[in-house]
């Protein structure tokens, strides 16, 4: 699942990176990965980040909105923030700008599609035992987040998550939620 909603994001938003290059370079010390993508996902207006969390109802809409909707505002924000030019530091803020950006737009679509709230989402991420978060993780891998979704199915349930839609959102915010940790997202 991890493949397709990164490519699809990465690509959608390769336009901005490729602009970045012409971008001052970043002060001497660059802040990790993780709080950079925070500060440029902060950083857009408001009206753009409603516009991203309303896209839908796939990721490629989410995609297609970052790319063509959102561009501008994301070369501003990433110019403000001191998002690397290019590279590997740059490659890995945007890995993590998409990972914050997919999961608070997981959040919003079951929100406003499904009545999750996301507080109750993510204390019954809290919940998730060790054992299926790795089950999650490895199911990851795979080209059709079926295993995922299978493996959360007592945190859908919890969540009282019936529709097929639904569960999707919720493997893609579990999916999300385990990629952000290793980069320093402690919520």
């Amino acid at each position: 699942m991890r493949a397709w909603m990164i490519a699809a994001a990465l690509v959608a938003t390769a336009p901005a990176a490729a602009a970045q290059s012409a971008a001052p370079p970043p002060p001497p010390a660059v802040a990790p990965a993780y709080v950079s993508a925070l500060c440029v996902w902060r950083a857009l207006p408001d009206p753009t980040r409603a516009q991203l969390l309303a896209a839908g109802p796939g990721v490629n809409d989410l995609a297609q909105a970052l790319k063509t909707d959102a561009a501008a505002a994301l070369q501003t924000a990433g110019d403000g923030c001191h998002v690397p030019a290019a590279g590997a530091a740059h490659d890995d803020e945007l890995q993590a700008f998409t990972f914050v950006v997919v999961e608070a737009w997981a959040s919003a679509r079951l929100h406003s599609g499904f009545g999750v709230d996301e507080a109750a989402l993510r204390q019954a991420w809290a919940r998730v035992s060790a054992d299926t978060r790795a089950k999650v993780l490895a199911a990851d891998l795979e080209p059709t987040p079926d295993d995922a979704i299978a493996t959360l199915a007592d945190f859908t349930a919890g969540l009282h998550v019936t529709d097929p839609a639904a569960k999707l959102l919720v493997a893609i915010y579990a999916s999300v939620r385990l990629h952000l940790a290793p980069l320093g997202e402690t919520g």
